[in-house]
């Protein structure tokens, strides 16, 4: 599984701790659901995107105003923390 991957999941997750209506929602349940994660990825490289929405949402969510560049070095620099903050 890439890093980047990875924390995304772990952010997701750690998002509801603090929240717990948050449990319910599909795309934190996918963060821990490894084989449905897994159908969504084999759906979509044989050209089915049905689900990718579900997944994007959470991702979406996790990272709203994150720009590309702050998010690899999240990654890269937090060891695989998943709190964001200055």
């Amino acid at each position: 599984m890439p890093i980047q991957l990875d924390f995304i999941l772990r952010c997701l997750v750690a998002m509801t701790e603090p929240d717990p209506a948050l449990r319910t929602r599909p795309s934190r349940q996918a963060a821990k659901d490894y084989d449905w994660l897994g159908s969504v990825i084999t759906k979509h490289y044989h050209g089915d995107d049905s689900e990718v929405g579900v997944l994007a949402s959470g991702v979406l969510a996790a990272f709203a105003g994150v720009p590309v560049g702050e998010f690899e070095s999240l990654v890269q620099h937090r060891g695989g923390k998943t709190e964001r903050g200055p």
